[in-house]
């Protein structure tokens, strides 16, 4: 299903992933393409809509990206304030 969507948005599979996981924002255009696709009413649009846009409000923050920029700076975890 995941490969399915992906092509159907003309993305890849992994990009496609990397939305679903929170590691990449959805682009502004997925939800006139995923209401297209899927023939969402009204109803099911706006419900999309208000999750895309509640979705740009959520701080996603890589610890473990952190962790490794801060050590390969010479930075201990007792330092971080």
């Amino acid at each position: 299903m995941l490969k399915n969507m992906a092509e159907e948005l003309k993305v890849t599979a992994v990009y496609l992933s990397s939305v679903e996981n929170g590691k990449r924002n959805i682009p502004k255009h997925w939800g006139s393409e995923i209401t297209r696709i899927y023939e969402l009413d009204e109803e099911q649009s706006q419900l999309l809509l208000e999750a895309i846009e509640e979705s740009k409000t959520i701080l996603k923050i890589d610890f473990e990206t952190l962790r490794v920029i801060f050590s390969n700076r010479g930075i201990r975890r007792n330092e971080v304030t």
